[in-house]
């Protein structure tokens, strides 16, 4: 009898136990305005594949970025001229940096460059491109191993990893800011004709819309929607456009802010993100939905003197430029703000949030890097010579970017560990 009552009590364990272990587990909760990666499968899955990161110009690394900020490599690369279309903006592949490059000395040409990331040089392109004609928009590292790049003559042209000419075709359209593209491949950018349209990647136009006025400067540019087939076009105006990536047609513009320098941020929620400037009765940071419904807006935010871009980190804050450096959170109050001795130009996130801050220091001719926790405290920086243009690029490890050393007329290119 003893030994059937211990089978028993030992059954009633193993049955207990299984009844535990089948519990469905909780999922874990995220913090209000946490931001998840958005998949895209058409851009290559590198540490920066465009400007400004992804579709969405999150600006924000999915790596933990190095916070002991150290000179890893300069480059000398010389130049015949001295402005802000002397290249364009970096992007990183899995084992290269990218960018365009104008007035480089041997020639009139172009080239597009490839270093590696122990800052040699791969290979250099010449684009001969007419003089006049530069190329200004940044390049794309696709899914497909290969890198698209437009130029300002109408030129679109997709280069392998060892810098062989793959294709280019004359598409009719010039394109001087940041271009972007769907999951299915199909790119989308802002003509110097004043229309938005849709190309394939083998040149062929999908759709052209004719806009009142969208940016067609080289800070021009477009955001897509996390989970919506619309994409948001930055216009001359300080005014957003929603056009379908699908059809071309307008869904919606909002009113004429005045202007702003920077590209909207989307986040992960599809809220759209933007500080105008110039109009004092529409100054503030601006937090819209999808169908331009306002969902907070901040008046503390002038936006006069915006270069650099916005970033986003995984709890949802928000760091902007208004002349300094401002942190925000997901229901758009101050956090922070952090006043550099010099003009911010670039700002970007890494996984751990920290904050990465560029400036640009042109009467001195030296820009200054900046790590910042995620509550402002600043761990350490960097000063460097020239002053910075364009946008911080991220590795796995490292970071990079440009300068123009007005003094000397070189610029160059650094990679910090």
């Amino acid at each position: 009898m003893q030994k059937f009552i211990s089978i028993v009590f030992l059954l009633t364990l193993f049955f207990y136990g299984c009844k535990q272990n089948t519990e469905p587990q909780q999922p874990e909760q995220k913090p209000p305005g946490y931001q998840e990666d958005i998949p895209w499968s058409s851009l290559a899955d590198s540490p920066w594949p465009m400007a400004n990161k992804d579709p969405q110009n999150s600006n924000r690394s999915k790596f933990k970025l190095p916070t002991e900020l150290k000179v890893y490599k300069k480059i000398n690369i010389p130049t015949t001229t001295f402005s802000n279309k002397s290249f364009s903006a970096l992007v990183i592949g899995d084992s290269s940096i990218y960018f365009a490059y104008t007035t480089y000395p041997d020639s009139v040409s172009d080239y597009f460059f490839s270093y590696s990331f122990k800052g040699e040089l791969q290979w250099k392109y010449p684009l001969q491109i007419p003089e006049g004609d530069h190329i200004t928009s940044p390049p794309m590292v696709l899914q497909i191993g290969l890198i698209l790049l437009f130029d300002r003559n109408g030129n679109m042209y997709r280069f392998s990893p060892k810098g062989e000419l793959v294709f280019k075709k004359n598409i009719g359209k010039k394109v001087f800011g940041q271009f972007t593209i769907e999951e299915g491949g199909i790119v989308y950018a802002v003509g110097r004709d004043k229309t938005v349209f849709a190309v394939n990647l083998s040149g062929g136009i999908m759709w052209s819309q004719a806009v009142d006025n969208p940016d067609i400067s080289s800070n021009g540019g477009i955001a897509f929607l996390s989970h919506e087939d619309n994409i948001i076009v930055k216009g001359q105006e300080g005014n957003l456009i929603s056009i379908s990536s699908l059809s071309g047609m307008i869904n919606w513009e909002t009113i004429s802010y005045g202007y702003f320098g920077n590209l909207p941020l989307v986040d992960s929620n599809d809220k759209i993100y933007f500080i105008p400037s110039t109009k004092l009765d529409y100054h503030g940071f601006y937090c819209i939905d999808s169908n331009d419904k306002l969902i907070f807006k901040n008046d503390s935010v002038y936006g006069s003197t915006i270069s650099a871009n916005s970033a986003i980190d995984y709890n949802g804050n928000i760091y902007v430029d208004d002349g300094y450096l401002i942190s925000f959170n997901y229901k758009g109050e101050i956090n922070w703000s952090f006043k550099p001795e010099s003009h911010p130009r670039s700002i970007i996130c890494d996984a751990n949030s920290n904050v990465y801050l560029l400036t640009d220091n042109s009467e001195n001719n030296r820009s200054t890097l900046y790590v910042l926790t995620s509550k402002g405290a600043v761990i350490s920086q960097v000063q460097v010579k020239g002053h910075a243009r364009h946008n911080l690029a991220a590795g796995r490890n490292f970071l990079t970017f440009m300068t123009q050393d007005s003094e000397n007329l070189i610029n160059y290119l650094y990679i910090i560990k």
